[in-house]
């Protein structure tokens, strides 16, 4: 089967937010790709939020030339965190693909 290429390059954000406290919808990260035929519904993203918690269906939206990612958080403990998110690729079977 084909399989779903992309380039990516992107950037991640700053996060503050107040222990106990829900973050509301944040942007965590901006990223692009070189196919422009795709759209957000080609990506999926999660997060680890750093604390031992994670969401594994961060929002993927498109904005102009660009894809953002974003979710929310509540934290338990005040501290810094290490937040990682990570996009990939969803892959779409063609009719002639057996699978």
């Amino acid at each position: 089967p084909d399989m779903l290429q992309a380039r990516f390059g992107g950037s991640g954000e700053a996060v503050v937010a107040t222990a106990g406290q829900a973050s509301g919808a944040r942007v965590l990260a901006r990223f692009t790709d070189t196919d422009p035929t795709r759209t957000a519904g080609h990506f999926r993203a999660a997060v680890a939020w750093g604390d031992g918690q994670t969401t594994e269906s961060a929002a993927v939206t498109s904005s102009g030339d660009e894809f953002v990612v974003t979710a929310d958080h509540t934290y338990a403990r005040p501290g810094s965190y290490l937040v990682a998110v990570t996009v990939s690729a969803r892959y779409f079977a063609t009719p002639s693909d057996p699978s």
